[in-house]
């Protein structure tokens, strides 16, 4: 393993979006850590990726090919990660998608499902669960677009991402007698492979590092590290909350 510091070991966690970027990352920090971690994604090749390089570190992980598009699928991830994991104890609401400011109808039906219904369904059905147990962790992936907006962005996301947090009060507040944490990260501007033509646009680059004001994009570590914060015991008294790691995108 790279890392020698494994508060997670025998955690069973359910990472959804985990075939790229911030969710694969976020995967491989939470393994490196102990966890056992189900993989999910639209694309088995990319998952192959992921859990390939976990068992090569000597983590645990399995993966699930799904589309989360379609709101029955949420339950069934819980369940078979509950059966292929042996148990259930964090769920990371990671996968989302974007479409272009001109969108249609469709796109916002699909966006909302993508990153708010999916979302409730996997959270809800693990929170089942998480009740019989007495404990449990979500962590929601929204973003600094759900707390402020962005006139050039589809109104979709945004408003997604906003519900997002919206809806992870309310659980945390519904969940918090039965021992469950329901907290939300939101990050800013991150470079990765899906940001990448952003991130070589020279001037697109160069107006964000300008607003932020620690001066530079944000980095995966800068996000795993506080998801992989929140699923350890080490976070037990917070709940209800919105983490912003944007550099100080939303505080001026």
């Amino acid at each position: 393993m790279v890392t020698q510091n494994l508060e997670l070991t025998g955690r069973k966690v359910l990472v959804t979006g985990a075939s790229r970027g911030i969710g694969k990352a976020i995967a491989l920090d939470l393994a490196r850590h102990g966890a056992a971690v189900m993989c999910t994604g639209r694309s088995q090749s990319t998952l192959n990726e992921t859990v390939g390089e976990i068992r090569n570190e000597g983590g645990i992980a399995e993966s699930i090919v799904c589309d989360l598009s379609e709101p029955s699928v949420g339950r069934t991830l819980v369940t078979e990660t509950i059966s292929s994991l042996g148990g259930l104890d964090v769920v990371v609401n990671n996968a989302g998608m974007v479409v272009d400011e001109d969108e249609t109808l469709e796109d916002w039906l699909q966006v909302l499902a993508v990153n708010l219904t999916a979302p409730f369904v996997i959270a809800d059905a693990a929170a089942r669960h998480f009740k019989m147990m007495r404990s449990g962790k979500i962590v929601n992936i929204s973003s600094i677009l759900g707390v402020v907006a962005e006139s050039k962005t589809a109104t979709s996301y945004v408003t997604a991402k906003h519900g997002l947090i919206g809806m992870s009060k309310n659980m945390a507040a519904k969940l918090a007698p039965f021992g469950i944490q329901v907290n939300v990260v939101a990050p800013g501007y991150v470079a990765t492979e899906m940001t990448k033509e952003d991130y070589e646009d020279e001037n697109f680059s160069r107006g964000i590092v300008a607003r932020v004001p620690m001066g530079r994009w944000g980095l995966d570590g800068d996000i795993t590290g506080i998801v992989t914060f929140l699923a350890t015991d080490k976070a037990a008294f917070i709940t209800g909350q919105t983490i912003c790691v944007d550099g100080g995108w939303t505080c001026v």
